[in-house]
């Protein structure tokens, strides 16, 4: 595999699993449960773990793309930087998931809550960016009608009433 088919098997874990981790912790805050509280912290702890493997295969991803026509090393850049951002409260998640399964704690909950909605959003917006990288036209503001797709019933043709 290259090392960019390796960033995009691992890319996806974060992104989904932060805001899995959204509702998780809404629940737990909500019981009374340690059983629960303590699986949403295993489960945002295991969601902060998948951030590793995304962030450190990036680099060999930049590496397979760079020099190819029609990438822009703008949209690369502007991928790590934000990337780069969402690490920091992805790391947080884990310690503070981390503080909650050693404590048995339901006060920690709300920080954690609050690190994956921040991760949520953050990582979000990187794999936007990410995907504008071989998708020039996730980026466009808006389409103007040359760059528009071709619409699936042509405009001449009459359409047909279900009757």
């Amino acid at each position: 595999m290259s090392p960019l088919q390796i960033h995009l098997l691992f890319n996806h874990f974060p992104v989904i699993l932060s805001l899995i981790c959204i509702p998780v912790l809404l629940w737990a805050y909500r019981s009374s449960s340690k059983e629960v509280w303590q699986a949403a912290f295993a489960f945002s702890l295991l969601a902060s773990i998948t951030v590793a493997p995304a962030f450190f295969t990036g680099e060999g991803a930049e590496e397979t793309l760079e020099d190819r026509p029609g990438i822009s090393s703008h949209q690369i850049h502007e991928h790590e930087e934000l990337a780069e951002k969402a690490l920091w409260p992805m790391i947080l998640l884990g310690v503070l998931s981390l503080w909650g399964l050693y404590s048995r704690s339901k006060k920690m909950i709300p920080f954690a809550l609050f690190a994956a909605i921040t991760s949520g959003v953050l990582l979000g917006l990187t794999a936007h960016e990410g995907g504008a990288i071989r998708r020039p036209e996730l980026k466009a503001e808006s389409i103007d009608a040359a760059q528009a797709p071709p619409t699936l019933i042509p405009e001449d043709e009459e359409t047909v009433d279900a009757e």
